[in-house]
């Protein structure tokens, strides 16, 4: 162990210790340890947690898209939010899908309800971006699945 001293400078006294692999030093080595053996399971179950949020707020945003932006596009409407519950029903069926199972979900869910999403916003004269002029000349719009924006 490591030998130590302390004065007690309003008694003039000095006061040694040894410290020691046990104890408080043990426990604080055997958390590093522990933490250090778990980084890779906590990172690959922040990236898991990331996609669900990711994949319910894609089905929660164009659930609203839809009752925004598709109210006489009953059709469209229908396709979206049977797309978006059907994401929903997915998450909870499966609590415990991996990140992968979850981005190709995401993913598949994109491709479906992108090309209506973008009709809708094509009919309305609008872009769907954060900027409310349409001044924009591109034509590669992305649909993120956020309709805040």
């Amino acid at each position: 162990g490591r030998r130590r001293g302390a004065l007690d400078l309003a008694t003039n006294k000095t006061k040694h210790i040894t410290l020691r692999k046990d104890g408080l030093f043990a426990d604080v080595d055997r958390l590093l340890d522990d933490a250090q053996r778990h980084q890779e399971q906590d990172q690959a179950t922040l990236k898991t947690v990331q996609a669900r949020n990711d994949c319910e707020h894609a089905a929660y945003a164009a659930l609203s898209t839809a009752d925004d932006l598709l109210q006489h596009q009953p059709d469209d409407k229908t396709s979206v939010t049977t797309a978006a519950n059907d994401l929903l029903a997915y998450l909870n069926a499966h609590p415990d899908a991996t990140a992968d199972d979850l981005l190709a979900k995401r993913k598949d869910f994109d491709a479906l309800i992108h090309p209506i999403i973008q009709r809708a916003y094509d009919r309305a004269g609008q872009q769907p971006s954060s900027s409310s002029s349409s001044s924009s000349s591109s034509d590669d719009v992305a649909f993120d699945g956020d309709s805040s924006t």
